[in-house]
This record gives structure tokens, C-alpha cells and sequence, in this order.
């Protein structure tokens, strides 16, 4: 279903039996920067700005593998200047798409789903709201999809955007029409 909706698509799991006891206070939007997660910010802002919630922008770097043959060790990736340059867009991001004063921005090493997981559980996220690229077959096979893992393994409801399909941000309904000529 969140795959092929043609709108933006709210998920929460079956096995999430008692319903939460507070409005949405916290809201997370993963970000790779792409624009589709720029499109997952925008409806971010609107679910905060409903709510009177916190956004939380959070990007997780990957680490490459680099095998022992290459000789470069534990310091092959450089990590704290990656973290550095990230925090600063994430920052920009905040300023040029959220305009909202609530913002937390969070930078991480490690694979993408599992430390958006992570971070849900670790502060107390009542919504996350993520991208979809909408990558099919061998695409989707070698890549993988990070938000179809976090809607399947997420404690809490997950709100899935999609850039290319119906919005409910003004701006990129007209950038899907536009798209769609």
C-alpha cells in the first residue's frame, strides 16, 4: 500500500495496541539531502506546526567498507569532519525550509534504518516522517529502501512522503503536477 498510494501514507503497526496519551510533540524527518527528503521536511513542518511539536532532522553518514588490503586502518574516514560538514547543512536546511524555532539537528554514523530506529527510541519521537524514492526492482533490490524498513520496525506511526505523487504541502503538489506535464 505505501508503495504504490498515490498520496502520502500514515502508518502505524498492528501490534501498537495502546493508543498514545499525548498529541504529537516530537516529530522526526530523516534527511539525505535528496529532494524528496527535503519534500519529507516541508511536510514535517506542517505536522509540527498542527501539533505546536518539535521537528528533529536527523542524517546518518554511512561508513564505507574499506577492506584490510587497502592499508588505511581505523582512520581511512575521516568521521568527525563528515559529522561537521552534515551538522552545517543540516543546519542550513533548518533555516531555509523549516524557518521554525523548535528544530534539533543530529548527525550519525552507522546504516540508515537501524540508527533512525535508534534515534525513535532513544528520544522520544511521536512521529517520523520519511521520504520515499519510490525505487522499483533491481534498484530497490541493490539499494534497498530505508524507508519501507523503518515503517515495518518503527514503535510509532510513520508518515511516508512522496515527491513525485499527490502532497499535502502546496509547494510540492505544484512541483508533482509540473512533473507530471
Amino acid at each position: 500500500m505505501v508503495r504504490k498510494a498515490p498520496c502520502p501514507t500514515l502508518t502505524v503497526r498492528a501490534d501498537a495496541d495502546v493508543a498514545p496519551d499525548q498529541a504529537v510533540r516530537r516529530v522526526l524527518a530523516p534527511v539525505d539531502f535528496s529532494d524528496a527528503s527535503r519534500s519529507a521536511v516541508r511536510h514535517a513542518k506542517e505536522i509540527a506546526l498542527t501539533y505546536g511539536a518539535e521537528i528533529d532532522l536527523l542524517h546518518v553518514v554511512e561508513e564505507p567498507f574499506y577492506p584490510p588490503a587497502y592499508g588505511l586502518g581505523e582512520t581511512g574516514f575521516p568521521t568527525d569532519k563528515v559529522i561537521g560538514s552534515v551538522e552545517d547543512e543540516l543546519a542550513d536546511l533548518a533555516r531555509s525550509e523549516v524557518g521554525y524555532e523548535h528544530v534539533m539537528i543530529e548527525a550519525r554514523t552507522g546504516e540508515p534504518s537501524r540508527e533512525i530506529l535508534n534515534y525513535i527510541d532513544e528520544n522520544e519521537v511521536d512521529l517520523t516522517v520519511i521520504a520515499s524514492h519510490g525505487r522499483t526492482g533491481l534498484d530497490r533490490m541493490l539499494i534497498g529502501s530505508v524507508a519501507e524498513r523503518v515503517v515495518r520496525q518503527s514503535p510509532t506511526p510513520v508518515f511516508v512522503a512522496k515527491p513525485d505523487r499527490a502532497a499535502l504541502v502546496s509547494s510540492d503538489a505544484a512541483e508533482a503536477a509540473s512533473a507530471r506535464d
